[in-house]
């Protein structure tokens, strides 16, 4: 399959099913069906990113109540929260690999993501705070570990509290980066991502898993952005934000009005972070 062409979600999934899965079906329970179908089609970001980019978006925070169409008033993606930062509905995050293209052992060739897909956070809470979701912890809406695309026909599984699917993901993930030797901030995150005791001696077979293609032309441009995006954040004054966009034109004008004291929070969490991408 050439690099230009996209694959609908659906399609994969259901190509799966029918040309690999089915030969196997009778021979599989269902959660074996289930763990190879989400193996086989959810695609994962490469080590390579992860190691250089581990927080994708480190201040946007997921908030689905900026959308008119969920607040009933008006429309607020872009906006700045209490704490400053940046309200999305996982709009930015979906976009990101975009136009990457996929690895994809099952097809044996490339492929470029249809419509179909959606990124799914594996962790919908994090212990660190109790039942928060995690996607409204800037540290974690965007932590590559947290994040997996996957065929819309297998969102309702991953999402079930409790359920096989979720665990499975949980577990692949472990497998993926866990072991990654990281900057200590990073590593200290896991410790709020757990893992089932069911589920971390389980064999996964990494060589059947989709991966995104990232050169490294393409994770340098990601990271000059972010800095760049950083930078103007941790400086926006009323002034600044006249030649200044980040992402959303409602972002820096909310952000500057909120009092300096109120924003301090965000501007110490991206300085720390920045610190650690730049010694990457």
């Amino acid at each position: 399959m050439g690099t230009t062409n996209s694959v609908n979600g659906e399609t994969f999934l259901h190509n799966y099913i029918e040309k690999d899965l089915s030969k196997i079906s009778g021979r599989m329970s269902d959660e074996e069906m289930l763990k190879n179908c989400i193996l086989n089609t959810s695609i994962w970001f490469p080590h390579d990113f992860y190691k250089r980019l581990p927080i994708m978006l480190p201040y946007v925070v997921r908030d689905n109540s900026c959308r008119k169409s969920a607040n009933g008033v008006k429309e607020e993606w872009g906006t700045a929260n209490e704490e400053g930062f940046f309200r999305d509905d996982n709009s930015l995050i979906k976009g990101i690999p975009k136009r990457l293209v996929v690895k994809s052992p099952q097809l044996d060739g490339d492929f470029k993501m249809g419509n179909g897909f959606g990124a799914h956070h594996i962790w919908r809470t994090a212990e660190i705070c109790g039942d928060l979701c995690s996607g409204h912890m800037a540290q974690f809406n965007s932590f590559v570990p947290n994040l997996v695309w996957l065929p819309a026909l297998l969102h309702k599984h991953a999402d079930r509290k409790g359920s096989f699917a979720k665990y499975f993901l949980q577990a692949i993930s472990y497998k993926l980066y866990r072991n990654i030797r990281m900057p200590k901030m990073i590593s200290a995150m896991w410790k709020d991502l757990p893992l089932q005791r069911d589920f971390r001696d389980m064999e996964i077979e990494v060589a059947k898993i989709n991966f995104f293609s990232t050169t490294d032309y393409w994770i340098l441009n990601h990271a000059y952005s972010l800095n760049s995006e950083m930078d103007i954040i941790t400086s926006a004054t009323k002034r600044s934000i006249k030649e200044s966009k980040i992402k959303c034109s409602r972002y820096l004008p909310s952000l500057v009005n909120l009092p300096a004291e109120r924003r301090e929070g965000l501007n110490n969490w991206l300085i720390e972070y920045k610190s650690i991408i730049q010694k990457n």
